[in-house]
């Protein structure tokens, strides 16, 4: 039953890990990471320092994220964007999609030099009047406390 091929994504290891196979086979556990939430268990890689690395390997090199308020509510975005760019040196140009306009856009590239209370300010003021496709889900424009 095992590929001894790692999943490619998280769909394909749900789909295999529910199929029977181990998860040796599906996680590369020299590169993975083990965090624990009370009882449950995740695994993740550290996706953030391949990025850096892609970045720095490469002349080009563009990374989309998934937007906010297509999952579930949280008091707070995620930071890895961020956390990503600062430590690869690129820019982070804002874009966006309106689902109640029914618009799609790119907006500012943040300038280098601020502090990221400046840059969350001018991201929060660039998304205020944005509706995503689920605007109940959508959480404001922090990061989690540190």
């Amino acid at each position: 039953m095992s590929s001894n091929k790692y999943a490619k994504n998280s769909d394909e290891f749900d789909r295999r890990f529910d199929e029977g196979e181990d998860i040796h086979d599906l996680v590369d556990m020299t590169r993975a990471k083990i965090i624990r939430h009370g009882r449950k268990v995740r695994i993740t890689l550290d996706i953030a320092e391949e990025l850096v690395q892609a970045f720095e390997e490469r002349d080009h090199l563009f990374l989309a994220l998934a937007p906010e308020g297509t999952r579930k509510w949280k008091p707070h975005w995620k930071s890895g964007f961020y956390r990503i760019a600062k430590a690869a040196e690129v820019p982070i140009t804002l874009a966006f999609i309106d689902y109640e306009r029914k618009q799609i856009g790119i907006g500012p590239t943040l300038p280098d030099g601020r502090t990221m209370n400046e840059d969350l300010a001018t991201i929060r003021e660039f998304y205020a009047g944005v509706k995503g496709r689920h605007p109940a889900l959508q959480g404001p424009v922090e990061f989690p406390p540190e």
